[in-house]
């Protein structure tokens, strides 16, 4: 998603600023280690976010990301009240066409009880417009600096009782350690296990988990697919907060799972809900 900016104050002059800034940019991006997928021994990839950064990314691509172990894909939809990602159909369809299950998230600009209830509107307004489910998962993600205000828990809880106003009911929130500390952000009002925490150890490993108290963990933003261009944010899913709870596979390709008590069934890119299929000599 998008990532913890740094701010430079300084009154000395232009060229102390650009040189501060190019130290803090080139600290930022070595403290977050280059992963390729597949790697042994690192924590699992459930997930992947991605925005109009990303294009488009092909039902292929998605394809290739499965083939990881990813399951799940939330799509960047809004920001603020003036934006929306023009790539989102095509990536939400391309994601379910790869057999992945697909959530949503907004990126938070609110510093009001009235700006985070229009803020969320424009989010939902966005999801029904695009046909995503009511069952979707909805992520709040609350990372801006911008959004630092006394009042951020009850910011909060204004936008995600927004959001199942509108009839989304499945809804988390994203935000990062340091965040909460400074601002006493209180998870009370969703709990903990509707938490998606970011925090990147500079050596991620699958005997060294962070955050294991919380429903996601997004423990890299700098991840690599082979055979996929750019780089992805990867997270794994703790609660099965996206990814499947159940999934059964044939040698053919087709396969169901169940997600918060739906079963969804996949044939040729064709995603069916709650319907059964006589398959591999079953019913399902």
């Amino acid at each position: 998603m998008n990532k913890i900016k740094f701010f430079v104050k300084t009154i000395i002059t232009i060229t102390v600023v650009v040189s501060l800034s190019m130290l803090l940019h080139k600290v930022s991006a070595n403290s977050i280690p280059a992963i390729t997928a597949g790697t042994s021994g690192l924590p699992k990839t459930d997930v992947v976010d991605i925005s109009s950064n990303n294009g488009e990314v092909s039902i292929n691509d998605f394809q290739k990301m499965r083939n990881y172990g990813i399951k799940g894909v939330v799509v960047k939809l809004t920001e603020e009240k003036t934006y929306r990602n023009p790539y989102a159909a095509k990536q939400i369809a391309n994601a379910r066409a790869a057999g992945m299950v697909v959530g949503a998230y907004h990126y938070s600009w609110y510093t009001t009880t009235a700006s985070a209830n229009a803020e969320a509107k424009y989010f939902t307004d966005y999801a029904s417009s695009l046909n995503l489910p009511k069952d979707t998962l909805m992520v709040n993600d609350l990372e801006d600096t911008y959004t630092k205000q006394n009042n951020v828990t009850a910011n909060a809880i204004a936008f995600n009782a927004q959001v199942k106003a509108a009839g989304y009911s499945n809804t988390v929130i994203y935000t990062y350690p340091s965040y909460v500390n400074e601002t006493k952000l209180d998870f009370s009002y969703i709990g903990t296990n509707r938490v998606w925490m970011a925090q990147y150890p500079y050596a991620p490993s699958a005997n060294d988990l962070w955050n294991t108290i919380y429903g996601m963990w997004q423990w890299n933003s700098n991840t690599s697919f082979p055979g996929v261009e750019g780089t992805f944010d990867v997270t794994v899913d703790y609660k099965n907060l996206l990814v499947p709870k159940t999934q059964t596979n044939s040698t053919d390709g087709t396969y169901f799972e169940t997600v918060n008590g739906k079963v969804y069934y996949y044939e040729n890119g064709t995603q069916y809900i709650n319907r059964f299929y006589s398959n591999w000599g079953k019913m399902y």
